[in-house]
């Protein structure tokens, strides 16, 4: 049994969601904040998370849920949902550095009043990319229970994941729709990284 720790940063515009997918993983989906005050900073949350064989190796998540019984490994996810608000983008970047992974939001039924949900979160894609470098990560289309109010489809938000290199899911904060899968991936992955870059450091002392 291993245990990692890992930074996961969460970004996005102020309105996509991230927060609600914050608390919604976070309680197993048994809170959604129906109201809420915007994040101002940054906001911080520890998930432990058990790995095992059958964690996201489909790439969706698929297989027996693991548990701490079954796990065999861990990791212990520590989340920081930084604000979208652009007043809040410098002292925010601050606590960005030693990024693991990073999950970016969008918001899939955004309102028409606001701008281009995929053009905000390629720019939040960029910023990241520019402070933390290129991190492993996922594109998430929060709010996928809102199918009649959709503005983006399946197939523009899979593009822009392809475009960048992420994996992508259609999530919903308020009804659990692959938050599970997403994170377990995610954290699936990390786990697998290490031992091979583990696995690599043994060969090169053996050698």
């Amino acid at each position: 049994m291993v245990l990692l720790r890992a930074k996961c940063l969460i970004l996005g515009e102020p309105y996509v969601g991230k927060t609600a997918i914050v608390e919604a993983y976070h309680s197993k989906g048994k809170h959604f904040p129906e109201k809420y005050n915007m994040t101002t900073g940054v906001g911080y949350t520890v998930n432990v998370c058990p790995v095992g064989e059958s964690t996201g190796t489909d790439g969706e998540g698929g297989g027996a849920a693991v548990t701490r019984e079954t796990a065999t490994d861990t990791v212990e996810m520590h989340m920081i949902d930084s604000a979208g608000q652009d007043v809040y983008h410098e002292p925010a970047k601050k606590m960005w550095g030693g990024a693991s992974f990073v999950v970016y939001v969008y918001d899939v039924a955004t309102d028409s009043k606001y701008p281009d949900p995929l053009a905000t979160v390629e720019k939040w894609i960029k910023l990241s990319r520019e402070q933390v470098g290129a991190k492993p990560g996922v594109l998430m289309g929060n709010k996928a229970d809102l199918e009649k109010l959709r503005r983006v489809t399946t197939a523009q938000g899979q593009a822009m994941a392809d475009k960048y290199e992420l994996q992508f899911y259609e999530v919903s904060a308020k009804t659990g729709l692959n938050l599970n899968e997403a994170f377990a991936k995610l954290t699936y992955d990390y786990a697998q990284n290490y031992k091979a870059v583990m696995a690599g450091v043994q060969e090169a002392i053996d050698a």
